[in-house]
């Protein structure tokens, strides 16, 4: 993931450079929502989200799409070692092709924390999930590609996996900093399964997509570093509506999404009584990514539900405005 976070930075520095119908009830709009609440895990279980052991690795496929240009790769994170760092925490050496990093999961708070030198980190670590945390928590932490900037983490939703025959939990979180936003997965004895991450205001997006991995011996999906450039790959294989960013927002938020095939699309916004406030889409679209910016500058402050529809699939999710 160190590539594409160098490649947001590069995206920030060249734009501060270059700068110049019947409405659905509600009780509807809440049944398609996202299964969301207490996860009500133990923090022994949550250990299980990030399954950090000695030769357990993760195989990702990359896309790199920055309009109109899709690259493709596959990158591996393995857990090579573990050791004691100078805070004197112990941490579990990861490998990500060049780049090496220390993870830890705190068993008390749930929270996975990175070692980190920098003079704002007392303890030389800061968080990059919280697997402990509810829906709609959120905390501050930090980013290393922006250090003098805040970072909000918040667990988005509570959903399920459904891949390889398994049926598990799944933790999604959004993470901001500055101008880049991201949205990643923790699936119960899987690991990360997804992470994609762009900048608002550039038609760029990247991904890391989970091919298969190895988890205490067992293998699950594609484990084998095919070289993807001469496969046939879909640019999207899936329909997925993002959290909004930035969320609360006051006035201005960007949608982000992916429909996996050409056809009519609608994103509406409703107030929490099922009225319809505002279409922000309606209308044919191609297969791949796509994001809308919404200006809520008209509108009261509130909890808002935001529904997009392409063909068969629906999803929806919630925002604040909050002014």
């Amino acid at each position: 993931m160190k590539k594409w976070v160098v490649l947001l930075f590069v995206c920030c520095l060249a734009n501060n450079y270059s700068q110049t119908n019947i409405s659905p009830q509600f009780s509807e709009l809440k049944g398609m929502e996202d299964q969301q609440g207490k996860n009500n895990l133990s923090p022994n279980e949550v250990l299980n989200f990030y399954p950090l052991a000695i030769g357990n690795k993760w195989v990702y496929l990359t896309i790199s799409y920055i309009n109109p240009n899709i690259e493709y790769g596959v990158q591996v994170e393995e857990v090579i070692g573990d050791t004691i760092a100078e805070n004197g925490k112990l941490y579990y050496h990861l490998k990500e092709d060049d780049y090496h990093y220390l993870d830890r999961i705190d068993s008390v708070d749930g929270k996975v924390y990175r070692y980190y030198e920098n003079p704002n980190l007392p303890e030389s670590e800061y968080v990059i999930a919280d697997l402990l945390g509810e829906v709609e928590d959120t905390i501050i932490t930090f980013s290393p590609t922006f250090p003098g900037w805040p970072s909000n983490l918040i667990v988005t939703s509570i959903d399920t996996f459904y891949k390889w025959r398994l049926t598990k939990l799944r933790k999604n979180f959004a993470q901001t900093a500055y101008l880049a936003y991201s949205h990643f997965s923790y699936t119960d004895d899987i690991g990360m399964d997804y992470w994609g991450g762009g900048i608002i205001g550039f038609s760029s997006y990247f991904e890391l997509k989970l091919k298969g991995c190895v988890i205490n011996g067992i293998v699950y999906g594609d484990t084998t570093l095919t070289d993807v450039g001469d496969e046939k790959l879909p640019i999207v294989s899936e329909f997925r509506l993002e959290q909004n960013y930035p969320n609360p927002f006051n006035p201005s938020t960007t949608i982000d999404f992916s429909i996996p095939q050409q056809g009519m699309v609608t994103l509406k916004v409703f107030d929490v009584l099922g009225n319809e406030v505002q279409t922000l889409l309606n209308e044919e679209m191609e297969a791949g990514y796509h994001h809308v910016d919404f200006n809520a500058e008209k509108m009261s402050t509130g909890v808002y539900i935001y529904k997009l529809t392409s063909g068969n699939y629906t999803q929806t999710k919630k925002m604040v405005l909050l002014k």
